[in-house]
């Protein structure tokens, strides 16, 4: 983008290559014309290319000026100038000629002309989401981070929700914003997982030959669609077009859909018609509210107020989508934060204080919960119509939110459950993802973990369990943080006792139960599409901090936490589980170093598998990351291939987790559905405690979630 924007036009092209060689992996042929391009004499067509970018680039400049001291319609007339320009310089396929739609689009808005902004949103928003379709998974992940992060002024999501709030009274404004965040929320995690699914392996030379192939048919329409042509040729546009056919086929081909990554363009009716009639669905986005209004119009960019907005999608013979503010994000993040407070303090130091007094504690957490609700559900309406299932997509903190306990009627002390399933899903466009059963194998179980194992018995366990393994390498993984020791979990092998026969009530198979020095890492990593596997260990996330010298990330501190380098823009490398040695992870074997990652867990083949479960510590917590989702062990899950994920929000004492997932089995051997199943599960909960105890706290029931279909 730098190229773009800089007024000398030398550096123009040469910054333009520059970019594609860094987002596209380069090409030899660019290298070698840079030095020739910067010292040697210019063609006159380089020099009519330098000329005609240089005007495009005047003509950019001149519609942000004008539009910032308040002349709409000079700086529309010469926004469209630079829209022609790039056009006719870079064509349609250039991700630059964005650059000037956002601003027509902007400029179009203020003007008050919305339904012009509309449709060219739909033009900017189309473009860049095939751009990013085509390219985001094929690039380094600091260039990807660039771009999604809006450093190079992308920021997808937040661009055109305020265009949607201002304008929802505008016919098709709702409708089409719903379908631009079907689209581009959360595709920088698909992206960051495809770095992880597209890297070649030994043990598949055809896949790896595939790989291969994917990966020059992206370089080289990186290529063509980031540099000049300067004799705008026809073979080039026919080229273009061919290779997109070619790299979409072999995505196919290599079951990226079957991931989870969205290739095509998605519509907002294709989804209504999966969304169940009895059922509703609602996509949450936080994003910075600014005004289109003409007033301070040196200012009108810079008066950023982060929001929650919420689509409510019905069943597409249902009622119409609607589009809600709901204001200040802050407000609802701190409700949130202090619910989460109160959860977390119940923890096993406070368990019997809060049995012998469960009535009072219950009453206080849920007026907690009826704050919430009349922030966040409220302004939905949902409580005006019939429905048994609920599908939520949250974003930033609400991904945090125990939405079974939320009340529909913040004046009601009745839980959501009480009246329907609850499913989060990262987008909606994930109830559209289709899953191959590939014969899913032995459903696992791994638990009570022996954390301090060393490198040696770590050795011998593998050996036991995998026979012939040869002496493994120092391949150790390059650990960008050092956990602090955690303690053991013995009541897990209690919990995997528990639902060991109601797995295989519902499977017809024993599970393989992998506990104490077998509950590996290396087991982990090498698993086949297991039909159900539960992970009953510690859970982790860090979230983005700065580090001194290293560039500039989010300031956090995460206590204990020793962080050895920058820790990665990419939030799968900064989640995972713990399992056995990983308190000393110097004494890695190989690339078992006790701690598997999000991208770790990306590389799994899960295609074929039912379920996994997290019941672990705040297994369910991801990176918080605005317009992005959450980037969590459950979406690195899903990204593996399983088809829904059920996990925890926060620790639940042993015996607790153990009765409810037992009972979640036993519904699911019934021939329930998972939702169904889990929401019965946890209203047996409900009934029991308040049967023994008057009262029925959250913390109790409300942790475990699942998501995806």
């Amino acid at each position: 983008m730098l190229g773009i924007m800089r007024a000398r036009t030398d550096l123009a092209y040469a910054l333009g290559i520059v970019m594609s060689m860094l987002l596209y992996g380069g090409n030899g042929a660019a290298c070698a014309q840079l030095p020739d391009f910067l010292n040697g004499p210019k063609s006159p067509e380089q020099q009519q290319y330098e000329r005609t970018l240089n005007q495009a680039v005047e003509h950019l400049k001149a519609g942000k000026k004008a539009g910032e001291a308040g002349n709409l319609s000079e700086g529309l007339q010469q926004a469209k100038k630079s829209l022609e320009l790039y056009l006719d310089l870079l064509g349609a396929d250039h991700f630059h000629v964005t650059h000037p739609l956002r601003l027509i689009a902007e400029l179009q808005a203020r003007s008050g002309d919305f339904s012009a902004a509309i449709q060219t949103t739909d033009q900017l928003n189309r473009r860049q989401q095939q751009s990013l379709g085509t390219f985001l998974r094929t690039m380094p992940p600091r260039a990807q981070s660039s771009l999604l992060d809006g450093r190079d002024g992308l920021n997808p999501v937040s661009n055109f929700v305020n265009l949607a709030i201002t304008a929802q009274d505008t016919p098709g404004a709702v409708e089409r914003s719903a379908e631009w965040l079907l689209n581009l929320k959360a595709v920088g995690i698909e992206a960051f997982a495809a770095q992880q699914l597209l890297r070649p392996t030994d043990s598949d030379p055809a896949r790896t030959e595939h790989l291969k192939s994917l990966e020059r048919t992206g370089n080289e329409l990186g290529w063509l669609v980031s540099i000049p042509d300067f004799d705008m040729s026809e073979n080039r546009q026919e080229r273009i077009a061919n290779l997109r056919k070619q790299h979409l086929q072999l995505q196919r081909e290599l079951q990226i859909e079957s991931h989870g990554l969205a290739l095509n363009w998605i519509s907002l009716d294709a989804v209504r018609r999966v969304i169940p009639a009895n059922g509703v669905c609602v996509d949450f986005v936080r994003y910075d509210a600014v005004s289109f209004q003409e007033g301070a119009p040196q200012a009108f960019r810079r008066q950023y107020k982060p929001h929650y907005a919420a689509w409510v999608i019905w069943n597409i013979n249902g009622p119409d989508t609607m589009l809600v503010d709901l204001g200040d994000a802050q407000k609802i993040d701190d409700l949130i934060a202090e619910l989460r407070r109160q959860l977390n303090s119940a923890d096993a130091d406070n368990i019997s204080e809060l049995k012998h007094d469960e009535d009072a504690a219950a009453a206080g957490t849920n007026r907690l919960l009826s704050e919430i609700s009349v922030a966040v559900i409220r302004p939905l309406h949902l409580q005006k119509h019939q429905f048994d299932q609920l599908v939520a997509s949250p974003d930033g903190d609400l991904w945090l939110l125990p939405w079974a306990a939320l009340p529909l009627d913040p004046d009601v002390e009745r839980p959501i459950i009480a009246d329907a399933s609850v499913t989060t899903v990262v987008s909606p466009r994930n109830l559209l993802k289709s899953r191959p059963q590939n014969g899913a194998t032995r459903p696992c179980i791994f638990s009570n973990a022996s954390f301090d194992l060393e490198g040696d018995q770590k050795m011998d366990s593998i050996r036991a369990i995998f026979r012939n393994t040869p002496e493994m390498g120092d391949d150790r993984p390059n650990a960008l943080f050092q956990i602090p020791p955690v303690a053991s979990l013995p009541g897990t092998k209690i919990e995997a006792q528990l639902i060991a026969p109601s797995i295989k009530n519902y499977t017809g198979l024993d599970p393989n139960v992998y506990e104490q020095q077998y509950s590996l890492e290396h087991v982990a990593s090498r698993l086949q599409s297991p039909r159900i596997v539960v992970f009953a260990t510690h859970g982790f996330f860090l979230p983005q901090m700065h580090i001194p010298g290293q560039g500039s990330l989010v300031s956090r501190t995460v206590p204990g936490v020793k962080v050895q380098a920058e820790l990665s823009s990419n939030p799968l490398l900064r989640c995972g589980l713990l399992l056995a040695g990983c308190n000393d992870r110097d004494s890695a074997v190989g690339a078992d170093d006790g701690v598997l990652t999000g991208e770790e867990i990306v590389g799994i083949d899960l295609r074929g598998t039912e379920l996994v479960v997290l019941s672990a510590c705040e297994t369910g917590i991801g990176d918080v990351r605005s317009g992005e989702g959450v980037a969590g062990l459950r979406q690195a899950f899903q990204l593996a291939g399983a088809q829904a994920v059920v996990s925890t929000l926060w620790q639940v004492p042993d015996r607790d987790s153990a009765l409810l997932m037992s009972r979640f089995f036993e519904e699911l051997a019934a021939g329930k559905s998972k939702s169904e199943s889990l929401r019965n599960a946890q209203l047996e909960r409900i009934e029991k405690r308040r049967e023994r105890y008057g009262a029925a706290h959250p913390f109790f029931w409300a942790a475990f979630t699942l998501t995806g279909n």
